[in-house]
């Protein structure tokens, strides 16, 4: 909760390209460096002009030639100040990285502050620009060896944790989300959604992605009322064990 008080309330508004997003950036490396890992800001440029980035941490000695797994959560707000959509999810990400930092998972993990997941003001109103730029970018061997995604994007209120996928790429990631949610009496289902998330960049290239997800806060989602008090801490560790769990299940 440090974590999203501290993008969410502290740092506040977070579109694409703007202070916000860039002292959000500043604050993920910051972050990262502190666990002894290496922080490298991925730029790219946004349709409407200006640039955006993703935050890459990778932990000492990580090697995309070898097996490995991505946690993601996109930094950017849209319209307010984002706390639930999707301060959480970076909080989330922070403390995994920090998790098995102290404890090493079977499977090195790559955390990623995804930039410009949001719907940008430009001709079609393109989104998941960040994600999609990584992949883009992403060598044969990496798309080979990254073993899944978990993505994490708007945990911070609801009673189930939706394990969600799209009507394509594959679903391993989705079905061991609900499984590790039933070992661990955690309320959660699978359902499967059109692209709405950075899931889907990876999805649509035919790698393994699953989005933990506890559904819209529909008073409040993309909107000035995206608020710390919309926000339940329960839910968010709840996420937050489903998602450390996932990671250290691969091996």
């Amino acid at each position: 909760m440090d974590h999203v008080r501290a993008v969410g309330v502290e740092i506040g508004n977070r579109q694409a390209g703007t202070d916000g997003d860039r002292s959000t950036s500043s604050y993920v490396t910051r972050e990262i460096e502190e666990l002894g890992w290496r922080a490298e800001e991925q730029k790219f440029a946004l349709p409407q002009g200006g640039e955006s980035s993703n935050v890459i941490g990778r932990p000492p000695g990580f090697d995309e030639n070898a097996p490995y797994l991505i946690v993601g959560a996109h930094r950017d707000s849209l319209r307010g100040p984002g706390v639930n959509d999707n301060a959480t999810g970076v909080a989330l990400s922070l403390e995994i990285a920090r998790a098995v930092d102290a404890r090493p998972a079977a499977l090195p993990v790559m955390v990623i502050a995804f930039g410009a997941e949001e719907r940008q003001p430009a001709g079609g109103r393109p989104h998941h620009i960040g994600s999609t730029h990584f992949v883009s970018q992403m060598s044969e061997q990496a798309r080979r060896n990254l073993v899944a995604l978990v993505n994490i994007d708007m945990v911070g209120r609801g009673d189930t944790i939706f394990c969600s996928r799209m009507s394509v790429g594959p679903t391993e990631g989705t079905e061991r989300c609900v499984r590790l949610a039933k070992e661990l009496d955690i309320a959660a289902r699978e359902r499967v959604t059109p692209d709405w998330s950075d899931n889907g960049s990876f999805l649509k290239e035919g790698m393994n992605a699953a989005w933990l997800w506890t559904g819209d806060d529909d008073c409040c989602i993309h909107s000035p009322r995206d608020t710390i008090d919309r926000v339940r801490p329960a839910d968010v560790e709840r996420s937050g064990r489903l998602a450390l769990a996932i990671v250290r299940s691969y091996s």
